[in-house]
């Protein structure tokens, strides 16, 4: 027991010694957290401070650019020179001006709006007018701290921002306003310049990632020391900061107020200073806070090694603690109780290799069990090949070296000839009898396992090449099955592969081979097609089908609707070339047009399992003959409703058929499609319903009264046949006596005389 306690605290002492390290350099790294974060803050300041400075820069490079751009346009240049041209010239020149201006306009959206103001002309152009100065400064832009604009126009700027509030339609926005003279390598004699105005928000917008929150106040400033834009936060900006800034990049620390503050700049290209004033208070809260978080990380970090080092040094000692305690169980070695743990694990040790002869005996009985469950997972994709070795695969005496593969899954469909009962007994009979079948016919050439309770599945190899008659096993197999033991097999067979790393490749083959035996039917033998890259046949379900079997449906004709069933299951599936999957969506489809009639007679709760979930009421059907019979079915029950519901209204219908046919005999257009429009029917169903319901055709019991009322007529001389013809609605008297010769065997004439 000492010796097992000293190798637990040996392996918790280890453990703290471990936990020491990182405690002592978290301590000392403490020291150096504060610096290293004051230094990270100022160079991540400094770093978006340089950011927001190359984007401002970049954007005023572009302002230069378009001023310059504007101030080179041939129609500025023509404007400038040509003061005492003609009024037509002018406005052409004024035209093609305001085009290019909007276009620069459109290609920048960095810019407010911009304008040309040519003092010759004493008129200023933007991109959507021209018009006189005055009323321009006066009603359309006014710029609040600028003063006489016309004047300051006059005189000469070069590149040079002014911020300014600019009221235009009634609103006051704050703009940076960019003046450049015209032209632009004059000094005196000056004739124009170039405004582009720019939102001061937009400017802001580029400054906001150094914005602490709201705590920070962020300007810019010319060369000349004025102030251009800044933020909202104003409070920090005094004339003692902007005195300290000088020409380069810095940061420094000053005092206003009592308050330490934290000052870092940039200087841009063009001279303009780019400002960021924090107040330290706000930085040390942040790096105050990593702080603390830190601390107490370390401070948990150091409680949960402890913790931890508890716990796997008890955890690491358990497994040997009742490594020793079975051992002590199980054990049967003198002196045991004197020996020390390892010694009694050298001693179990030396024990376990004389079993393990005995256990090796064991396993090599247990061999075809093994070599079943082994095929049984190889072929569903359950084993990794690369893992195994040549000695496993010796042990269970499989090959699977410079071979091609296949796989066959069979099928018990019925064996109730040969079985009194499906008990588990005779299921495993019949499994025993097609596995040794299998084995004999093979040759040697595969395995044969079990996978479900009446399903097998054969692993064969086979010849790289087609060889003739390499399939002549698996009709033998169906054909003695069948004669001998009246088993009824559906066998699917997949392609081959010539790697074992893809039998479960053959495996899946032969399953999506099995699905086609809901086309191909059951009881048979299934080979795997190459998928045909989606362009598989569709069903054929055409619309006046599907409106002949719900008005047959709805009238109770069941003869009538199962033989469009027939005709349906015929069309799709005579020749085989329909899929499984479309298989289903047809017989869901027709599923469909009974759930139809079903809700529109009101009926729902009779054929609730319909109801409930239509996509499962097929999922016991195999084939598609077996769907077939269980639309059948329904078909049977929905007619046989539908006929009770029924049989009034179809009283009511007939007497009014007749008497419809009765009022307007005498009409030549009276046909099936006009009595079925009339009564607000399809022609089809009119015409099945009369014949069902009177057993004559519709068109033979018009003709039949036509007839009757043309003998009564017959009998009065005064009227010709030609015009007992057109009275009883024919167009004339040869179609009549055609027609009456074949109800009464004579012709009208005949009919006449016989009655004089």
């Amino acid at each position: 027991m000492l010796r097992r306690r000293s190798v637990l605290t040996a392996i918790l002492i280890s453990y703290f010694c471990i936990l020491i390290v990182p405690t002592i350099a978290g301590a000392a790294g403490y020291k150096v957290l504060e610096k290293s974060l004051v230094g990270n803050v100022n160079k991540s300041n400094y770093a978006m401070l340089e950011q927001a400075r190359q984007l401002t820069d970049s954007r005023i490079k572009e302002v230069n650019r378009l001023s310059l751009q504007l101030a080179m346009n041939a129609n500025m240049q023509w404007l400038l020179t040509n003061a005492s041209s003609g009024h037509g010239d002018v406005q052409l020149r004024l035209i093609a001006l305001m085009k290019d201006m909007g276009s620069f306009i459109l290609v920048n959206d960095f810019l407010d709006s911009l304008f040309i103001y040519l003092a010759d002309r004493s008129m200023v152009v933007t991109p959507t007018m021209q018009t006189d100065q005055d009323l321009y400064f006066r009603k359309i832009q006014h710029f609040d701290h600028l003063g006489d604009m016309p004047q300051l126009l006059s005189r000469h700027n070069s590149q040079k921002f002014l911020s300014t509030d600019v009221s235009e339609n009634g609103s006051t926005q704050r703009m940076l306003a960019y003046i450049q003279s015209l032209p632009v390598e004059e000094n005196v004699n000056l004739k124009g310049s170039v405004v582009i105005l720019i939102n001061e928000q937009k400017i802001l917008d580029l400054l906001k990632r150094i914005d602490w929150d709201g705590n920070s106040s962020t300007f810019i400033i010319d060369r000349n020391g004025n102030k251009l834009v800044s933020s909202p936060n104003q409070q920090y900006v005094s004339d003692e900061l902007i005195n300290r800034l000088n020409t380069g990049n810095e940061s420094f620390e000053m005092d206003k107020d009592g308050e330490k503050l934290l000052v870092s700049y940039a200087t841009g290209e063009n001279g303009w200073k780019y400002v960021s004033v924090v107040p330290n208070e706000v930085v040390m809260k942040q790096i105050e806070r990593v702080k603390l978080v830190f601390v107490l990380l370390l401070v948990v970090g150091v409680f949960a090694g402890i913790a931890i080092s508890f716990y796997l040094a008890y955890r690491n000692y358990r497994p040997i603690n009742e490594l020793i305690r079975v051992i002590q169980k199980r054990s049967v070695t003198s002196g045991a109780g004197k020996m020390n743990e390892f010694e009694m694990i050298n001693s179990t040790l030396l024990k376990s290799f004389e079993e393990e002869k005995t256990l090796k005996t064991t396993l090599e009985k247990q061999a075809p069990l093994i070599q079943s469950n082994f095929i049984s997972r190889l072929i569903k994709g359950n084993v990794d090949i690369s893992s195994l070795d040549q000695a496993s695969l010796d042990f269970m005496q499989v090959s699977l070296e410079n071979r091609s593969f296949r796989v066959l899954l069979i099928d018990i469909e019925d064996g109730k000839r040969f079985m009194k009962s499906e008990t588990e007994q005779e299921l495993a009979l019949v499994r025993f009898i097609l596995t040794n079948i299998s084995m004999e016919l093979l040759e040697g050439r595969g395995f044969v396992v079990e996978l479900e309770r009446n399903r097998l599945a054969v692993l064969e190899h086979v010849q790289n090449e087609p060889l003739a008659g390499e399939d002549d096993w698996i009709f033998v197999l169906k054909e003695q099955s069948e004669t001998r033991f009246h088993f009824n097999l559906t066998i699917a067979v997949s392609r081959k592969q010539d790697k074992p790393e893809h039998i479960w490749k053959c495996y899946l083959e032969a399953l999506f081979a099995l699905e086609r035996r809901v086309v191909m039917g059951s009881n048979t033998i299934i080979f795997h097609e190459p998928d045909s890259g989606g362009k598989g046949q569709l069903y054929h379900y055409p619309m006046e089908f599907e409106v002949l079997l719900i008005n047959y449906a709805k009238t109770g004709d069941y003869a009538n609707a199962v033989n469009i069933l027939t005709q349906i299951y015929d069309a799709n599936f005579s020749i085989g070339t329909i899929s499984p999957e479309m298989s289903r969506f047809l017989f869901l489809e027709i599923l469909a047009s009974l759930l139809k009639v079903i809700q529109a007679s009101g009926s729902e709760g009779h054929f609730s399992s319909a109801l409930e979930d239509p996509s499962t009421y097929f999922a016991s059907c195999h084939t598609a003959s077996d769907m077939l019979e269980q639309v059948k079915r329904l078909l049977h029950d929905i007619c046989a409703a539908a006929k009770d519901e029924r049989t009034d209204q179809g009283e009511r219908l007939y007497v009014g058929i007749r008497k419809f046919v009765e009022e307007h005999y005498h009409d030549g257009n009276l046909s099936l499609t006009m009595i079925a429009d009339r009564f607000g029917i399809t022609p089809q169903y009119l015409s099945a319903f009369f014949k069902r319901y009177s057993g004559k055709n519709i068109s033979d019991s018009i003709a039949e009264y036509r007839v009757e009322q043309a003998k009564r007529m017959l009998a009065d001389r005064d009227l010709t046949i030609g015009e007992i013809s057109r009275r009883v609605g024919y167009s004339n008297h040869i179609g009549f006596g055609r027609v009456f010769k074949k109800i009464e065997g004579i012709t009208p004439g005949q009919y006449r005389e016989m009655k004089e």
